[in-house]
């Protein structure tokens, strides 16, 4: 993500069109399954956006960002596996 240029108008937009995307999957996707597991990919993507680009996570100490990026990857799993348990 680091080839994405830092102005904050360039990254609300991505931000934007990634909330369409996910519009578009939730509206559109025929397993819904597939689609919430699509869904939330795309929302642990907005969340590093932001985290990195407004709240300046990329500046911080090496173990910090390490942590964030751990957190973020554990909550989309555990999102992931607790739908996937739900649907059964």
């Amino acid at each position: 993500m680091s080839a994405i240029k830092s102005s904050p108008g360039i990254i609300w937009l991505l931000l934007m069109l990634l909330s369409g995307l996910s519009l578009f999957v939730a509206e559109e996707a025929s397993p819904k399954q597939l689609a919430i597991t699509a869904i939330f990919a795309v929302a642990m993507v907005k969340a590093y956006l932001v985290m990195v680009y407004f709240m300046e996570v990329n500046q911080a100490v090496e173990h910090w960002r390490t942590l964030f990026k751990l957190w973020l990857l554990v909550a989309g799993c555990i999102l992931t596996i607790g739908n996937a348990m739900g649907a059964v």
